[in-house]
């Protein structure tokens, strides 16, 4: 390959779906992903099982996804994942980063054409009649395709934005190293006890959970049944960690660790929520107090998660002010679409 910017290349590549992926080249699209990410982070951060789980895992479609080809190469995959309760389409966009820059444009292009023939002729053809008081008319109603791209990747955002996509959020990788604790706190004396959630107080940890992500934009946690099936077919999910906060014996706060960081040396927080009523009174600051210590007790660097720059609860701030800093940004971006409804295949926004 010629090395990133170099001059012209030509690119004979063939295009696939998803499926049927070997396992030798399920490895090899964890290099491309891991090596994309050392290029643009300076570090790795996807596990091999995070890449089956986009293909296999909860809400996948490896049928609408699309990898690129060059020989038995993969240069370039396109993950897709519908969530048809929310009429939510999210893609995820991956390229070998020594291609020239305008090959890399021209594959992810190519694949994401092909996604979108692909997945208007899917969402017209849903049956949504259980997910909804009346059954939808696809061709009126209107559904949201997400995409994320590392603020460093200036050549997937600009292909978003070619592509009538719009930059709506941007999400943030927090990390705290090396957690010392710093002894008793205020809030050990307020009432507040966090212990691992027992079989029958999972509903309380669940209605918290949905409760405190109502507040945050394109969130939602599912009803308990969705919710708890998602979570067990999480492969990072760890049972004995999904924690309740009580605040003078009543449930106020949940924290849900898992170990999909781990490999990279650290533990990382998947759900972090407290009930409105419960708020201000040193829950959610416990709870950190309490994954940061997990973290030392294993043995690792440190604690991560992801948070919203402008989260109307403030809890980016919260997070800061225990020490947390920031180690990446995730730009999100945006389109309407619905079936253009001439026969034709793919949207219109």
């Amino acid at each position: 390959m010629v090395p990133n910017g170099s001059g012209p290349q030509q690119l004979d590549f063939t295009t696939s779906a998803l499926t049927a992926f070997s396992e030798a080249e399920l490895d090899d699209m964890h290099e491309l992903i891991r090596d994309q990410e050392v290029e643009l982070l300076g570090e790795g951060d996807t596990d091999r099982a995070e890449i089956a789980d986009m293909i296999s895992g909860p809400g996948a479609r490896p049928d609408l996804g699309r990898a690129a080809w060059i020989g038995d190469r993969v240069v370039a995959a396109l993950f897709v994942e519908i969530v048809a309760r929310r009429r939510e389409v999210g893609l995820d966009l991956h390229v070998d980063r020594t291609l020239a820059d305008d090959l890399q444009a021209e594959v992810l292009l190519r694949l994401l054409l092909e996604a979108e023939r692909d997945i208007g002729n899917t969402l017209a053809a849903l049956d949504l009649g259980d997910l909804a008081s009346e059954p939808p008319d696809f061709e009126s109603e209107r559904w949201q395709v997400l995409a994320g791209a590392f603020d460093q990747d200036r050549i997937v955002k600009e292909l978003l934005l070619d592509e009538g996509f719009n930059r709506v959020r941007v999400f943030e990788r927090l990390r705290i190293e090396d957690w010392t604790d710093p002894g008793a706190e205020p809030a050990d004396d307020a009432g507040i006890t966090i212990r691992t959630a027992t079989d029958p107080e999972l509903g309380d940890l669940h209605a918290i959970l949905a409760e405190a992500f109502e507040d945050h934009w394109g969130d939602e946690v599912a009803d308990f049944e969705d919710w708890w099936h998602k979570t067990q077919a999480n492969p990072f999910h760890e049972r004995d960690r999904m924690f309740l906060a009580r605040l003078d014996g009543e449930p106020a706060g949940a924290i849900v660790m898992d170990g999909s960081r781990r490999v990279d040396g650290f533990d990382y927080v998947d759900f972090l929520g407290v009930r409105r009523s419960a708020r201000g009174r040193g829950v959610a600051r416990a709870m950190l107090r309490h994954a940061f210590a997990q973290a030392s007790a294993l043995g690792l660097r440190g604690t991560e998660l992801d948070v919203d720059s402008v989260s109307p609860t403030g809890a980016d701030r919260l997070y800061r002010a225990m020490g947390m800093h920031p180690v990446r940004l995730v730009d999100i971006f945006m389109k309407n679409i619905r079936w253009r409804g001439d026969g034709k295949p793919g949207w219109s926004d």
